[in-house]
């Protein structure tokens, strides 16, 4: 079994739904997508260094050579009705917890020191734009709101990226939307009207950035 194999395997095996591999090539299009959008982002685009750095992991570390994206199910968590409406799923799964005696901070340490024994080593401080990564890693789509999607559990997922020092054979990218052609419900139901197209999202009027 080759090592991207047992990666995959262990990483399942912990819980994650899948597991996807890309290389660490730059994001140029990221930076277009958010030029595009104009003053949504401004409080942004300024930092040029920070967003350079999101470009190209090689620019922050330059012994990155491959992305592995874990993609982690929510959608099965249980969830108290009361919330309903009020708070969002996410957060009362606890994945934002990055806490080692936590159970979503002690997947994740579990799965770096599977790394560390295979001589893989990892960067914690190279940030990627998430959804992206999982898109070119093969283990997501997008939908019109601008989340990630995952077949079977919708856009309940929260993509981690681990940047390696190791090459691994890239899986082959999904960056695809998937969405019904005509179908706007998500722009309808958005409360904030943070959506106003499909893929175009004002983050400053969206619930989250609050």
């Amino acid at each position: 079994m080759s090592l991207k194999q047992d990666i995959k395997e262990f990483g399942l095996d912990l819980g994650y739904s899948r597991v996807g591999i890309t290389t660490t090539d730059p994001f140029m299009e990221y930076a277009g997508r958010l030029r595009e959008r104009g003053d949504s982002y401004a409080w942004f685009l300024p930092d040029e260094e920070r967003l350079a750095n999101r470009l190209n992991p090689k620019r922050v570390w330059p012994e990155a050579k491959s992305i592995i994206v874990l993609v982690l199910d929510y959608f099965r968590t249980s969830f108290p009705e009361i919330f309903d409406g009020k708070v969002a799923r996410l957060y009362t799964s606890g994945i934002y917890l990055s806490q080692k005696h936590r159970l979503s901070g002690a997947r994740r340490q579990l799965f770096i020191d599977f790394l560390a024994l295979n001589k893989v080593q990892v960067n914690t401080r190279v940030f990627v734009p998430d959804r992206l990564a999982s898109c070119r890693a093969g283990v997501t789509t997008f939908g019109k709101n601008n989340f990630a999607f995952l077949d079977g559990a919708g856009s309940f997922v929260s993509p981690i990226c681990i940047v390696t020092d190791t090459e691994l054979e890239p899986d082959s990218p999904t960056e695809t939307v998937d969405c019904p052609p005509n179908c706007t419900a998500c722009i309808d139901a958005c409360p904030t009207r943070a959506l106003y197209g499909p893929l175009k999202l004002d983050p400053q009027r969206c619930i989250a950035y609050a």
